[in-house]
């Protein structure tokens, strides 16, 4: 009976149980608890980066020397993968271990969050859920950073908790490291730091006036900026570009711009198929890939033809492969996807704002309506689509019911929008995973006077 009455500490117990179980069960049913562990190509890139780092002291993805410093992934993951590879070895078991143990955490993190504003109950109802939930179990055994981005974001919100508690500066300063370094785990959390500093400006101005305010909102930024700055000056060292990756330009015309021209096209059942990226079959049907790669060999045009031919989206959708500067052909690519959007503004805006949705109900989509290339589970796609159906619908009744007059609880607000801006409009239930725990605590927030700390 203790346990039921000491909510975190019981969580602790349930949680170590639940992924123990699920553990086993990966173990009876695949044979290896790393099975899944590369299922998405992101896996083996974090792997190699990780392995070179532990081994020759090199951020690179190359197999063989001479390491050739990469500029396409942030190191904020692969520097976890090489903590754990450092304690334990190249064990894949080894990181899939270690991801079970940060959904623990997470678990006992949300518990002691929850426990600051609910009774008893709420709090384990909270807490089970997310035990329950099935994606964060999913994609805790591949090697992919969505349960350290989860880990950062709660531990974030408990900085934020505290930053209100006692005001103290040191919160605001730590808010902003974990802020930050989130950006470099995964940087679909970009536009988390900026959201939190509106917030903290809003909240913070009539009760602290305007020069405390900004005092600690600059000691925010500062310390945001701090991990993401440093990141960006290695990149300037490395490769002459103050930037973060060189990424940037390749998922936004290659994979968002590509959504909102199918949506725009009315073809997206084919959205599956037309951003699926299969190096072995470069002559698969790419439509608009290819009518990009068109645009992006034009800009161009002035070099040699035979280095203007290898700008296509087999060589360029998964890091750049050409002789090119990589952060030249992002920003050509930046500039072709705005370009397309800029002609289409009524459907970006609408496709953007539908895909949020289905980001919180996937895989609601699957249900409504048929895609090619995608084998359809209606039994199981219902279920699950009906259940975050219902988790969304819960968010969105309480917070038609005010009041909600607590700052803190403003956090999960801010963030799960700012989470959904990033990855808007690609639709994938894994950019799903560290809004969960938010989502979850909204649901279940009282209508009444919160709980007092």
């Amino acid at each position: 009976m203790g346990y039921l009455k000491r909510p975190v500490l019981g969580l602790f117990v349930l949680g170590i149980i639940v992924q123990a179980t699920v553990l086993v069960g990966m173990w009876v049913v695949q044979g290896d608890i790393g099975a899944w562990a590369f299922r998405s190509v992101d896996g083996r890139e974090y792997y190699a980066l990780a392995s070179n780092w532990v081994e020759h002291g090199e951020f690179s993805r190359d197999s063989a020397p001479p390491y050739r410093p990469d500029t396409w992934r942030t190191p904020g993951y692969p520097l976890f993968l090489a903590g754990v590879m450092w304690l334990f070895g190249p064990s894949v078991r080894a990181i899939i271990l270690a991801q079970q143990v940060l959904s623990v955490i997470n678990v006992v993190l949300l518990a002691w969050i929850c426990s600051r504003h609910f009774g008893v109950a709420r709090t384990w109802w909270a807490g089970v859920l997310f035990l329950m939930e099935p994606y964060h179990h999913l994609y805790s055994f591949w090697i992919l950073s969505a349960t350290l981005l989860t880990t950062l974001v709660l531990l974030t919100w408990i900085c934020w908790e505290r930053a209100w508690k006692d005001s103290s500066r040191r919160w605001w300063g730590c808010m902003g490291l974990l802020s930050g370094s989130a950006i470099l785990v995964w940087p679909v959390a970009v536009f988390v730091p900026p959201v939190l500093g509106l917030g903290a400006v809003i909240f913070l101005i009539r009760s602290h006036g305007l020069v405390r305010t900004l005092g600690r909102v600059v000691i925010f930024s500062l310390a945001a900026f701090m991990p993401v700055g440093s990141w960006m000056l290695r990149n300037y060292s490395t490769a002459d570009h103050f930037a973060m990756s060189d990424q940037a330009g390749v998922v936004f015309a290659y994979f968002k711009t590509t959504e909102i021209v199918l949506w725009n096209r009315a073809e997206t059942e084919s959205r599956y198929v037309e951003t699926r990226f299969d190096p072995s079959s470069p002559e698969s049907p790419h439509r608009i890939w290819s009518e990009i790669d068109i645009a992006l060999q034009q800009k161009f045009a002035s070099c040699p033809p035979d280095q203007v031919r290898r700008l296509r989206w087999w060589n360029l959708a998964q890091g750049n492969k050409t002789d090119f500067d990589s952060f030249e052909i992002s920003n050509a690519l930046m500039e072709i996807g705005w370009f397309r959007l800029k002609e289409i503004p009524v459907s970006t805006v609408n496709c953007c704002l539908t895909r949020m949705f289905l980001n919180l109900t996937f895989p609601l989509e699957l249900i409504l309506k048929s895609h090619t290339g995608i084998e359809p589970n209606p039994l199981k796609n219902t279920v699950a689509g009906i259940i975050y159906l219902l988790l969304t619908f819960a968010v969105v009744v309480r917070l038609l019911r005010p009041p909600i007059t607590t700052p803190a609880v403003w956090f999960p607000i801010m963030v799960t929008l700012a989470l959904l801006l990033a990855v808007t409009p690609q639709l994938d239930p894994r950019f799903r995973v560290p809004m969960i725990p938010l989502l979850l605590f909204l649901a279940l927030l009282p209508v009444g006077r919160l709980r007092e700390a």
